[in-house]
């Protein structure tokens, strides 16, 4: 009686500590180790190449920074996105494959608790990644271009404004990329599959961009191109266009074919994330362990 007393008020594990126990076993392992080599030779190239094609003579020292910075959006959304939808699929899929959910549920942490602790050390990794690689644009800028460390305090707001906005739509490229990983695993608890589906889904939907233009062209069904404007992944890639209408953002992968406005993309884009959450939350919720 007394033993089963003391099992059944055994205190529950803080938050906290659920956060510190993911971030270690991400740590620990070395296939997230080998991960975590993307960003960083993501970062080099990218370096590399604005330092073969960003002269001193560039132009204006607003202009130059921009061009310094303006590709680190992409760069970041693909080079660390990749890596996190990856981390978020596998490390909760992972406990689904070993067991270990049931173990921990066993002892009293809650599903939903777990997945939040699961997110909350991927926004953490996300985080750290982040501000990586703002440090190492940041620092480019001041290399690669002449008279910006002596006027960085005279940049006119609409810099700023242009960088802050080219952060928050890396920031919701980043969340989406952790959340899709999230929502894969929960639908599917199946390690492979998990990880298909988190590889797949971005390249996919840039791809279908493509096929739904071509099959339009071909067709004259001009309506295939708006399905491109409902889509995930191209509408993060326009994103940073859509914020700023007020100047040129180099673009490197597909957008939507239809007419698409800075509302139209934002409201997409969460609503893609809102299932993503919303979906893993109901998931893992309502399923059972070993279900």
């Amino acid at each position: 009686m007394s033993g089963t007393s003391s099992s059944s008020q055994q205190p529950r594990s803080s938050f906290r500590s659920l956060v510190g126990s993911e971030l270690f076993k991400i740590r620990s392992q070395t296939v997230y180790r080998r991960l975590a080599l993307a960003p960083v030779l993501c970062l080099v190239v990218y370096a590399a190449l604005c330092a073969l094609s960003h002269g001193p003579s560039r132009g204006r020292v607003l202009q130059g920074a921009l061009d310094v910075l303006d590709p680190l959006a992409f760069v970041l959304q693909f080079g660390l996105g990749a890596p996190l939808a990856v981390i978020s699929a596998r490390s909760i899929a992972q406990e689904y494959h070993l067991g270990t959910v049931q173990v921990l549920v066993g002892r009293g942490v809650g599903r939903v608790r777990l997945l939040l602790a699961e997110l909350a050390a991927m926004a953490i990794l996300a985080a750290a990644g982040l501000a990586g690689g703002v440090a190492v644009g940041g620092v480019l800028a001041v290399l690669l271009v002449p008279g910006l460390a002596a006027s960085m305090h005279s940049l006119p707001a609409v810099f700023w404004k242009d960088a802050g906005l080219d952060l928050l739509a890396t920031v919701d490229s980043l969340t989406a990329c952790v959340l899709l990983g999230a929502f894969v695993a929960a639908l599917s608890r199946s390690l492979s599959l998990s990880l298909a589906m988190s590889v797949a889904w971005m390249p996919f939907e840039n791809l279908l961009v493509g096929l739904l233009g071509v099959t339009a062209a071909l067709t004259s069904a001009d309506g295939l191109r708006a399905v491109s404007a409902y889509l995930l992944a191209p509408n993060l890639n326009f994103l940073p266009q859509a914020l700023e209408p007020w100047r040129q953002v180099p673009i490197f992968l597909p957008t939507p074919q239809a007419d698409v406005d800075a509302t139209q993309a934002v409201l997409v884009t969460l609503c893609y994330l809102a299932i993503f959450l919303g979906g893993s939350i109901l998931l893992t919720w309502r399923r059972d362990v070993a279900g």
